[in-house]
């Protein structure tokens, strides 16, 4: 409420200060009074209403909930990518990424990254686990598209990547069967 009557006050001043001339070569001073008080009315509206693609002030501050994890989520990526971009064989730091990107519901970005993850580490056990995940992850959005030829593929992928042993392995087996 502050940042509306501030902003407000400094239009109305300023509009005064643009409209005084006018007023002292004797215009009407109603002209010039409305002049000024209908372009901080409608200043003060708009801050009010607030921006309807923009987040409002207040969610800047905010230390829980879904938009305050999204700008963590955010940061944790651009530090990760600044990180990866001084150690770019790093496998721990291409993992950390996938990762993030997933929680973000960036599939293809992670595939891409959990990829070369694979590449320069293709033995390492929680490499294939992940990748395997943005397989399963990449088919299942297909599937919820409705785009069952585009998903085989994916789920293919996603059963010769995971090793057996991984919390999804029955999920992933069975939606594989189910989609044959």
């Amino acid at each position: 409420m502050t940042v509306i009557l501030i902003g407000a006050l400094m239009t109305a001043a300023a509009m005064l200060a643009l409209l005084r001339p006018l007023a002292q070569a004797g215009k009407n001073r109603l002209v010039a009074a409305l002049s000024c008080a209908l372009p901080a009315a409608a200043l003060g509206l708009y801050l009010w209403i607030g921006h309807p693609d923009l987040p409002s002030a207040a969610a800047a501050f905010e230390t829980a909930g879904p938009r305050a994890e999204r700008r963590a989520l955010v940061a944790q990526e651009l530090t990760l990518m600044q990180a990866l971009s001084q150690s770019p064989d790093n496998v721990r730091l291409m993992l950390a990424l996938g990762d993030t990107q997933m929680k973000q519901g960036h599939i293809d970005e992670a595939v891409r990254i959990l990829e070369q993850a694979r590449d320069a580490r293709p033995d390492n056990h929680e490499v294939r686990a992940e990748l395997g995940a943005a397989y399963y992850a990449k088919a299942i959005r297909l599937l919820m598209d409705e785009d069952r030829d585009g998903a085989r593929p994916w789920m293919d992928k996603a059963v010769g990547t995971a090793p057996p042993d991984v919390s999804y392995a029955a999920r992933l087996k069975r939606d594989s069967a189910a989609l044959r």
